[in-house]
């Protein structure tokens, strides 16, 4: 029995005196590629690979999240999908405009609140428009930019439940 014992003893003071720190995995997001780069401004992170293949799966546009597949992965979590094909619900006619008027087809959209801006060549939101939309199958919205110089401007769709979408107006 003592022997058993002292087996016992010697068998854990070697482990002791062997491995007296314990280590755990990590897991680090690692690319091969050919070229690439990481910058970090304040709060803000971009990492990019050239040639990095994005798609997106599985997409929830009625609340603006998709998963998505490539090499280089954000933190495991839905992402919102900012990409989204605006012209399956908002349409923009006459467009380019010349007289300056055109009207803004909302179809299929969810319920809510919009905020409609125009945004020129240099980020500045230069006229915003609020609408409701409820219960409808199409919404059409007058826009007049007959005060703005002639240009190529955005506008973005934004709904009080996440839902976006961008448009390209050209004002001639």
């Amino acid at each position: 029995m003592y022997r058993n014992l002292r087996n016992f003893i010697v068998i854990l003071a070697v482990i002791f005196a062997v491995n007296t720190s314990v280590s755990a995995q990590s897991i680090q997001r690692q690319v091969v590629a050919t070229a690439g780069g990481y910058t970090n401004q304040g709060s803000i992170a971009i990492s990019f690979t050239v040639g990095e293949p994005v798609a997106d799966l599985f997409p929830n546009v009625f609340q603006g999240k998709a998963l998505t597949a490539g090499f280089q992965q954000p933190d495991p979590e839905i992402q919102e999908n900012i990409y989204r094909d605006s012209s399956n619900y908002f349409v923009l006619f006459p467009n380019p405009t010349i007289d300056g008027k055109t009207k803004l087809g909302f179809r299929d959209v969810p319920n809510g609140t919009y905020t409609i801006d125009i945004i020129d060549a240099l980020g500045r939101v230069v006229q915003t428009t609020t609408v409701e939309y409820f219960n409808h199958n199409f919404l059409y919205v007058d826009l007049d930019v007959t005060n703005l110089a002639r240009a190529v401007y955005f506008i973005r769709i934004r709904s009080d439940k996440n839902f976006r979408g961008e448009l390209k107006l050209m004002r001639l």
